[in-house]
């Protein structure tokens, strides 16, 4: 989502949304697009497949049915 404000101070068309998939990592997907508060502006990027191993590995040591890890 371009910011006329980010171009006009920072000659850029994206700070928050580029910074969040840049700190994510590579393979980062936007899970929150930009969100503007009073001070300040916020996006959230992860690694869904980290997030997907995270709850698998969570699941298993929890033996937890295949029902309830079909949403995985």
């Amino acid at each position: 989502h371009p910011s006329p404000a980010a171009r006009e101070k920072l000659g850029v068309n994206s700070v928050s949304e580029a910074a969040a998939l840049l700190a994510a990592g590579p393979g980062a997907q936007l899970v929150l697009d930009k969100q503007i508060h009073s001070q300040a502006t916020v996006a959230i990027a992860v690694i869904l497949e980290q997030i997907r191993q995270c709850a698998r590995k969570q699941c298993n040591a929890q033996n937890c049915t295949d029902a309830e890890t079909n949403h995985i």
